[in-house]
Protein backbone atom coordinates (compact mmCIF):
# COMPACT_ATOMS: atom_id res chain seq x y z
CA UNK A 1 0.00 0.00 0.00
CA UNK A 2 1.26 3.48 -0.94
CA UNK A 3 2.13 5.57 2.15
CA UNK A 4 3.99 8.81 1.44
CA UNK A 5 5.86 10.54 4.22
CA UNK A 6 4.60 13.95 3.01
CA UNK A 7 1.61 14.93 0.91
CA UNK A 8 2.34 18.62 0.28
CA UNK A 9 5.58 20.53 -0.15
CA UNK A 10 6.40 23.83 1.56
CA UNK A 11 4.45 25.76 -1.10
CA UNK A 12 1.38 23.57 -0.39
CA UNK A 13 1.68 21.73 -3.71
CA UNK A 14 1.15 17.98 -4.13
CA UNK A 15 4.28 15.86 -4.17
CA UNK A 16 2.72 12.91 -6.04
CA UNK A 17 -0.38 11.64 -7.81
CA UNK A 18 -2.42 12.99 -10.68
CA UNK A 19 -2.04 16.54 -9.32
CA UNK A 20 1.70 16.35 -8.65
CA UNK A 21 3.17 19.87 -8.70
CA UNK A 22 -0.22 21.58 -8.44
CA UNK A 23 -0.99 23.68 -5.38
CA UNK A 24 -3.84 22.57 -3.16
CA UNK A 25 -5.89 25.74 -3.75
CA UNK A 26 -5.76 25.16 -7.52
CA UNK A 27 -6.84 21.53 -7.10
CA UNK A 28 -9.65 22.67 -4.81
CA UNK A 29 -10.99 24.85 -7.63
CA UNK A 30 -10.72 22.19 -10.35
CA UNK A 31 -11.05 18.78 -8.68
CA UNK A 32 -12.77 19.02 -5.30
CA UNK A 33 -13.68 15.32 -5.48
CA UNK A 34 -9.98 14.39 -5.38
CA UNK A 35 -9.69 16.08 -2.00
CA UNK A 36 -12.89 14.40 -0.78
CA UNK A 37 -11.39 11.03 -1.80
CA UNK A 38 -8.23 11.75 0.17
CA UNK A 39 -10.19 12.53 3.34
CA UNK A 40 -10.37 8.89 4.46
CA UNK A 41 -6.80 7.92 3.61
CA UNK A 42 -4.76 7.46 6.82
CA UNK A 43 -1.62 9.03 5.40
CA UNK A 44 -3.55 12.09 4.20
CA UNK A 45 -4.90 12.63 7.69
CA UNK A 46 -1.37 13.23 8.94
CA UNK A 47 -1.09 16.47 6.93
CA UNK A 48 -2.78 19.32 8.86
CA UNK A 49 -2.87 21.74 5.90
CA UNK A 50 -4.50 19.15 3.66
CA UNK A 51 -7.00 18.14 6.34
CA UNK A 52 -7.98 21.76 7.00
CA UNK A 53 -8.76 22.23 3.32
CA UNK A 54 -10.69 18.96 3.17
CA UNK A 55 -12.69 19.72 6.30
CA UNK A 56 -13.63 23.14 4.93
CA UNK A 57 -14.93 21.86 1.58
CA UNK A 58 -18.17 23.56 0.75
CA UNK A 59 -17.89 25.91 3.68
CA UNK A 60 -17.76 29.67 3.33
CA UNK A 61 -14.27 31.10 3.48
CA UNK A 62 -12.92 34.63 3.65
CA UNK A 63 -11.01 35.69 0.54
CA UNK A 64 -9.26 38.70 2.06
CA UNK A 65 -8.01 40.19 5.31
CA UNK A 66 -6.15 38.68 8.21
CA UNK A 67 -8.05 35.39 7.95
CA UNK A 68 -7.79 34.98 4.19
CA UNK A 69 -8.69 31.39 3.12
CA UNK A 70 -10.04 30.50 6.58
CA UNK A 71 -13.56 29.13 7.01
CA UNK A 72 -16.17 30.97 9.02
CA UNK A 73 -16.27 28.08 11.51
CA UNK A 74 -12.49 28.28 11.96
CA UNK A 75 -12.68 32.04 12.52
CA UNK A 76 -15.56 31.63 14.97
CA UNK A 77 -13.56 29.07 16.97
CA UNK A 78 -10.29 31.00 16.88
CA UNK A 79 -11.22 34.69 16.64
CA UNK A 80 -14.90 35.29 17.52
CA UNK A 81 -14.29 39.04 17.78
CA UNK A 82 -13.51 39.07 14.07
CA UNK A 83 -16.88 37.45 13.33
CA UNK A 84 -18.56 40.17 15.42
CA UNK A 85 -16.66 42.79 13.46
CA UNK A 86 -17.63 41.23 10.12
CA UNK A 87 -21.29 41.10 11.14
CA UNK A 88 -21.34 44.87 11.80
CA UNK A 89 -19.00 45.97 9.01
CA UNK A 90 -20.66 48.32 6.52
CA UNK A 91 -18.46 47.19 3.62
CA UNK A 92 -19.47 43.55 4.17
CA UNK A 93 -23.15 44.51 4.42
CA UNK A 94 -23.00 46.53 1.21
CA UNK A 95 -20.60 44.55 -0.99
CA UNK A 96 -20.58 40.97 0.27
CA UNK A 97 -24.22 39.88 0.25
CA UNK A 98 -23.50 36.12 0.28
CA UNK A 99 -21.03 36.45 3.14
CA UNK A 100 -23.44 38.70 5.05
CA UNK A 101 -26.21 36.10 4.68
CA UNK A 102 -23.93 33.40 6.11
CA UNK A 103 -22.80 35.66 8.93
CA UNK A 104 -26.42 36.44 9.82
CA UNK A 105 -26.93 32.71 10.51
CA UNK A 106 -24.16 32.69 13.11
CA UNK A 107 -25.32 33.31 16.66
CA UNK A 108 -22.58 34.79 18.78
CA UNK A 109 -22.75 36.03 22.35
CA UNK A 110 -21.57 39.55 23.19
Amino acid sequence: MFQPSRVLDDQKCFLFGKHKGKCIDDVLKTDENYLRWMKNLPWAQSDPVLMQKICNLGEATIGWGKHKTKSLSWILANDPHYIKWLKTNEYVATNCKDLKAKLDKINIED
